[in-house]
């Protein structure tokens, strides 16, 4: 591999580090998603690795997943080989997501767009999420909700017994009124009608009577219910003011993050995947390494030369990742926000079409 020579860290930025370059540059910028290395970033990766096995200077900030229940986990870095306007080369760094719990990072690029700014929204915009939080969970963990439920439910319960038993009461007085009229058959008629007048009387003091005991445990019922839901109402609301400032909060956070090209164009990321298949950018869009590297060299009118992506520390569960080994780009969070920073740049290729195109 050519040798390289580091010059000079350049500290007007903290991010570029200068060098210079023995060998050939690439012509065109590798196609992210699948690509070999070039020497030239092999060499500013190798940097950055020995700059992170240095035990005093960067122990600290990789102490990656402390507290995790499962133990550390590693994390994706990134190194960017620019041109400067000066013609000088150097290099920026990246990782992907937070390290050591913290968005920014000295002699890193900052992230596309910093949540932990306190000056800014989205600090304020969760803290106000969490009150909301803690109010719905006072308002459901109250004792009057609790009550209210179980009173709701016990009237229930009470009201179909006592109204189950007084129909079994007033079943068991209609057979005996049955069985008096058929008896009433063999006596003569005066004694028969004034028998049968009482036997009617007594059907409609029961007919009455479950019409009033019905009408009594409705009205109970009606009054728990009603409690109930004034309650509910509450919590409802709660929730759906909740979700109402969850959702202005995210959509507030997508078009916090504006993406340039090295045609100055920007696009934010609800316009960035407002044409893919699921439309609303997933958990983490922008965050990764790529991104950064790409919007801090476009912002310091850096020209992008070539890019490597490397795993640095124990493998995560949800992936295959080795120490130091070189990655591509993501796709699901990544493909398409780079193929809006790319968009004006010489850039190689998608090598599988090409191999497919030969194929055919």
């Amino acid at each position: 591999m050519p040798t390289a020579k580091v010059v000079i860290l350049v500290l007007t930025d903290n991010c570029l580090r200068v060098f210079e370059w023995s060998g050939e540059l690439p012509t065109q910028f590798a196609y992210p998603h699948y690509y070999q290395p070039t020497d030239v970033s092999r060499w500013a990766a190798a940097d950055l690795q020995r700059r992170l096995e240095d035990g005093t200077r960067w122990a600290e900030h990789l102490r990656l997943g402390i507290g995790v229940p499962k133990g550390p986990v590693g994390k994706m870095f990134g190194v960017l080989v620019v041109k400067t306007s000066a013609g000088q080369l150097g290099y920026l760094s990246a990782f992907s997501g937070k390290m050591a719990g913290q968005y920014v990072q000295a002699e890193f690029v900052p992230p596309v767009y910093n949540l932990q700014n306190k000056a800014g929204f989205f600090l304020a915009g969760e803290e106000r999420l969490a009150d909301l939080g803690t109010q719905l969970k006072a308002l459901e963990n109250a004792p009057e909700w609790q009550q209210a439920q179980e009173h709701l439910t016990a009237t229930q319960q009470r009201a179909d017994a006592a109204l189950q038993q007084l129909k079994a009461r007033q079943r068991a007085a209609k057979n005996v009124r049955h069985a008096k009229r058929a008896a009433l058959q063999q006596q003569d008629p005066t004694t028969a009608a004034s028998v049968l007048k009482d036997l009617e009387e007594e059907s409609k003091r029961d007919h009455f009577e479950w019409k009033d005991q019905k009408r009594q445990w409705q009205e109970k019922l009606r009054q728990a219910q009603a409690r109930v839901t004034a309650l509910r109402q509450a919590i409802d609301q709660l929730k759906a003011a909740r979700k109402t400032h969850s959702n202005q909060l995210q959509k507030r956070i997508f078009q916090s993050y504006s993406f340039l090209n090295i045609k100055g164009e920007r696009q934010d990321l609800l316009d960035i995947f407002a044409p893919t298949f699921f439309q609303t950018p997933p958990a983490g869009a922008g965050e990764c390494a790529a991104p950064k590297l790409l919007q801090y060299a476009f912002q310091q009118g850096y020209q992008p030369i070539a890019m490597a992506e490397f795993w640095w520390g124990p493998p995560p569960a949800a992936a295959i990742r080795q120490h130091g080994q070189f990655y591509p780009a993501c796709r699901g969070k990544c493909e398409p926000i780079l193929q809006h920073m790319l968009a004006g740049m010489d850039v190689a290729p998608n090598p599988l079409l090409r191999t497919a195109t030969s194929a055919d």
